[in-house]
């Protein structure tokens, strides 16, 4: 039996069936150009204009990319390049974080935002510390901003990533301007105020303050006394162990514990809370006639990761004068050098130190002037800077006035703090506003710090160049070629007076004020070790 089929039939046939398959092709080929549109150019030759010689730039089999460059100038130049190559919308996302402006793209919902970080003054900040870097530091930024801004000029916006093509597709566009030298250093302010969160336990403490009062916080938050241990002796951790179902101290037994004792996790490495891990190891404990250093950065997980890797080479021409390089390490887009690595004469790894770095200040006002606050025995008046927010969809810009007493920037001003400044201390009159004591608000010299450790070659270089880490606070470990190790805490702590401080000081009491900082030397063990010292720790 024969079925026949009609010249109608066939061509609905071919309608519903081969026109709806050619429209999902032609879709998927749209959608793939669209996303392939702004991927980076990584293979054949590229003309930039800034450029003393050329530079190659080799991605290896991982995709990390490694520069070569016969010239520090040319190699910071090209690290720019291949950062905005690869993270363009992230460095583009966190400049405009770090100077308070995401309103102007982003509206209304962001204006507190941006009102807290120029409360803060981390653009004021970031442009002071610039302009105070020592001449030859300065230049590799401004090398660094040079490169971003020569990526950002060789594309239209849609092509910088996907993520501005989409944002067009909204109707949100925005021209994306020049990098400039102190974009790098507000990425650094925004990670180390990350990293510094012992504020947010105050505010914890100054809650608690306004219910139980001020006689009663101590009650609360009871001193650690000084009969309590400072270090974990060997029969706690073996008591611990028991506690937690492990039987014996060998790794052996410890290992074969984790199957079978829930709560093991958290002493072996596992669970909730987990940090940064780092470690070094001398040559005749690691085997192999070398020391062994080991480091586990942990922050929080982003699509992109915050860190980026690469390799940075200098092999100079001959009388040039120029320093070779060979460094591999670990960076945040926006910032030149590497921040986590080796460079083949050391290795350094780093982790988070948490320490208590924040104090709030209670500022007594003055009743007929808002600008006036207690110091002492008089009144000192604050410094009043107005910063205009410009916010997408309005007509008119939001003008936020900042203000600053010697403590810091008047924090209690802000929407999401308010109130906090309405306690009573001790049953003195009610003051107003609270200030927040950080020395990161000031000036310091984090991006200088880092790339002299790019070039230091022994212990001493290392600790010289970290004696400009002033934030955040960080645990750094070291080991070399030599087979030295070692250890050094960084950044600026506060000296205060005794006992420390569970909740807001009287701003106005001078026996209150901070006595400077903790030296480097008091911070850590702050010397090499190699095998066959002396001393067992």
């Amino acid at each position: 039996m024969k079925i026949h089929i009609s010249k109608g039939a066939r061509r609905a046939a071919v309608f519903f069936i081969v026109v709806p398959a050619a429209c999902v092709l032609i879709i998927a080929l749209a959608f793939t150009w669209f996303v392939r549109r702004p991927f980076p150019k990584v293979g054949g030759r590229i003309e930039a204009a800034g450029l003393s010689a050329p530079v190659e730039v080799f991605r290896d089999e991982d995709g990390v990319p490694h520069i070569w460059a016969s010239t520090a100038g040319d190699l910071y130049f090209a690290q720019g390049w291949v950062h905005a190559q690869d993270r363009a919308w992230q460095m583009e996302f966190q400049r405009r974080l770090g100077g308070g402006r995401l309103s102007e793209i982003l509206g209304e919902k962001l204006i507190e935002t941006d009102r807290y970080i120029r409360t803060l003054g981390i653009p004021r900040i970031a442009r002071a510390e610039y302009e105070a870097m020592s001449r030859p530091y300065k230049d590799r930024l401004e090398s660094y901003a040079a490169g971003v801004s020569a990526y950002f000029a060789s594309r239209p916006p849609s092509r910088l990533g996907l993520e501005f093509a989409v944002f067009r597709l909204t109707g949100v566009k925005w021209d994306v301007e020049p990098w400039k030298p102190e974009d790098s250093i507000l990425w650094s302010k925004m990670v180390t105020m990350n990293l510094s969160v012992n504020a947010v336990e105050d505010r914890h403490r100054m809650n608690l303050l306004r219910v139980l009062g001020g006689k009663l916080k101590d009650v609360w938050y009871a001193p650690y006394r000084a009969d309590m241990p400072v270090t974990v002796s060997a029969a706690e951790l073996d008591a611990f162990r028991k506690t937690l179902g492990i039987p014996g101290t060998e790794p052996a037994a410890a290992a074969a514990a984790r199957g079978t004792a829930p709560d093991a996790l958290r002493l072996l490495g596992g669970g909730e809370g987990v940090g940064t891990n780092l470690w070094a190891l001398s040559p005749g404990r690691a085997g192999g006639g070398r020391a062994l250093l080991i480091n586990d950065m942990h922050l929080a997980v982003q699509i992109p990761s915050i860190w980026h890797e690469i390799g940075l080479h200098v092999v100079p021409a001959a009388g040039s004068g120029e320093e070779p390089m060979n460094l591999r390490g670990y960076q945040f887009p926006g910032m030149p050098g590497i921040t986590s690595g080796q460079n083949g004469w050391i290795a350094w790894g780093q982790s988070v130190l948490y320490g208590d770095v924040q104090d709030y200040f209670i500022e007594e006002i003055h009743p007929d002037d808002p600008n006036l606050y207690r110091a002492g025995a008089g009144w000192e008046r604050m410094t009043v800077v107005r910063e205009t927010i410009h916010v997408k969809g309005r007509q008119n810009p939001v003008v936020h006035q900042v203000r600053t007493t010697r403590h810091g920037p008047v924090i209690s001003d802000l929407k999401n703090f308010s109130g906090l400044g309405s306690l009573v201390y001790e049953d003195r009159p009610a003051f107003t506003e609270l200030a927040l004591a950080w020395p990161a608000l000031n000036p310091g010299s984090l991006a200088e710090a880092i790339l002299r450790l790019n070039g230091a070659r022994n212990f001493p270089e290392f600790r010289e160049a970290l004696s400009r880490w002033d934030a955040p606070s960080i645990n750094f470990v070291y080991a070399d070629a030599q087979g030295n190790i070692g250890y050094q805490a960084v950044g600026r702590h506060p000296l205060r007076p005794a006992p420390q401080a569970q909740a807001p000081a009287p701003g106005w009491d001078e026996r209150k004020e901070w006595k400077g900082d903790i030296p480097l030397e008091a911070s850590a063990l702050c010397r090499a070790r190699r095998d066959g010292d002396s001393d067992p720790r």
